[in-house]
């Protein structure tokens, strides 16, 4: 069962870096427009 917990780590792990790499777009945006103002 080890084998079936890693991969499901993995894959949470992943859902958890896109939603990280999503905010971290949303936020570089709202900086960017920002700074334009």
């Amino acid at each position: 069962g080890g084998r079936h917990r890693s991969i499901s780590v993995a894959r949470a792990l992943t859902d958890h870096l896109l939603e990280c790499g999503q905010n971290a777009r949303l936020v570089c945006r709202d900086l960017a427009r920002v700074n334009e103002q």
